[in-house]
């Protein structure tokens, strides 16, 4: 059964300086604004209907050095958060992030889809997102009770 519960950026950032939860460093959040910023515009949405992993077998055995290999993978991912970033200032329905808490995962918490959501959130500027959480019962209850109503 999942939650479906409201991420704040500042809750999270606040509950992990705490030592409790460690969901303030996202996967993308390497990726920067400016990376960003150079494809707003220049890329289509259609690049989320792509499968990215498949581009990056593709660039892995195609790229000359890891350091081509490092840049075409950031900006992969910064094309992708474009479009995402599109979507959301259109006002289009984005799908929930969805991640899970349990104790088999070493930092309790693991997003299990939606990284590149929550970069272009971010960039946004946007206080949080949707998420829906699963898990182990006792950890999503225990979770959703550290976050302050908003």
């Amino acid at each position: 059964m999942n939650l479906k519960i409201w991420i704040n950026f500042k809750q999270i950032k606040e509950l992990a300086e705490e030592g409790e939860y460690n969901l303030s460093d996202f996967n993308y959040s390497f990726i920067t604004d400016k990376q960003i910023k150079r494809w707003i515009g220049k890329v289509k949405v259609d690049i989320l209907k792509e499968k990215w992993e498949d581009k990056k077998v593709e660039y892995l055995f195609n790229s000359k050095s890891f350091k081509s290999f490092q840049m075409k993978m950031i900006n992969l991912h910064a094309q992708r958060i474009a479009a995402l970033v599109k979507l959301i200032e259109d006002g289009e329905k984005i799908e929930p992030v969805i991640f899970e808490i349990s104790n088999y995962c070493n930092d309790r918490n693991f997003v299990v889809d939606g990284n590149h959501r929550i970069r272009a959130y971010q960039f946004l500027n946007k206080d949080g997102f949707w998420g829906e959480m699963g898990g182990e019962w006792d950890l999503m209850k225990k979770f959703k009770k550290s976050l302050k109503e908003v």
